[in-house]
């Protein structure tokens, strides 16, 4: 089953106030009304079956709530959370957490007792470079719980000078941690391409790799940045560990179909699309 590892979505009473204000804040326009319902019927159209939602806390006060919302969420859909599932568009929940909770470890614990396997942060919108300790123990502590952590690299569209991930803060953390399941988002530096050698470090390092907002379609280019090439996708491939590259989309900013289309693309077989949107993804989350 196509896997989406990279999507977001918020509660349907605050989904409007947010897509708009960050589209503002971005100057990029949402493909979705960024609302749970909208993404699965973007799966569905596109043929996603199951969407990887990377819940993000921007205060430590939020963290609570957010993991439990993601427990709950996982148990609604945990018929679908299988190799071979081949139902309805479904969802699977991270967790997340804040640089400044100090309950962290009592956070994770509660997580992978309840059979969440990731968690996400995000440097720009937590305000704390990624190879601060603070995120080193988290990363530590998650590591040794088994889970899976995805964070944000590279710029954004609302930050584009930020730096608090840049690929020197992704190798500074890794090299003091050695995660196992480390994804480094947005193919390790987003709109930040020039530093290939950089990311070819984390990629030595163990890294995982995700799409998401990174490829485009070259006929439809975007105004505020530039994609990823296809001969520095390909040079990723040929450099990182196989099942170390997953699709994500970064939905509600990307359209899932079109995002789909442009991967395979892309790539060089059907054997590299099928590893990259199915194998990878679902051997990472079920084994």
């Amino acid at each position: 089953m196509i896997i989406d590892f990279h999507t977001h979505i918020f509660p349907d009473e605050i989904a409007e106030k947010a897509i708009r204000r960050l589209s503002e804040a971005e100057g990029v326009e949402a493909r979705t009304n960024g609302t749970m319902k909208a993404l699965l019927e973007s799966s569905e159209k596109a043929g996603v079956r199951l969407n990887v939602y990377l819940p993000v806390v921007t205060k430590p006060t939020q963290t609570e709530g957010v993991n439990r919302a993601a427990i709950a969420l996982n148990e609604k859909y945990a018929d679908c959370h299988r190799f071979s599932y081949e139902g309805p568009a479904a969802m699977y929940s991270f967790g997340a957490l804040h640089p400044d909770n100090e309950d962290y470890k009592s956070q994770i614990d509660m997580l992978v007792s309840n059979g969440v396997k990731g968690i996400k942060l995000h440097p720009l919108f937590q305000s704390t470079y990624f190879d601060d300790i603070k995120y080193m123990r988290i990363v530590d502590y998650a590591c040794d719980r088994g889970l899976i952590i995805n964070v944000h690299t590279g710029s954004d569209l609302a930050q584009p000078a930020a730096t608090y991930s840049s690929s020197s803060h992704i190798i500074g953390l890794m090299k003091e941690v050695r995660p196992d399941k480390l994804i480094v988002a947005h193919m390790g530096g987003w709109n930040r391409w020039e530093e290939k050698e950089n990311i070819l470090k984390i990629i030595d390092l163990g890294a995982y790799l995700d799409t998401s907002f990174s490829l485009w379609n070259e006929n439809d280019p975007h105004p505020f940045f530039t994609p990823l090439t296809v001969s520095d996708f390909h040079e990723y491939l040929d450099t990182i560990t196989p099942d170390h590259v997953l699709f994500g989309t970064d939905s509600p900013w990307t359209d899932q179909a079109e995002a789909l289309a442009v991967l395979k693309k892309a790539c060089r077989s059907e054997e590299e699309y099928i590893a990259i949107t199915e194998t990878n993804p679902s051997r990472l989350l079920w084994t």
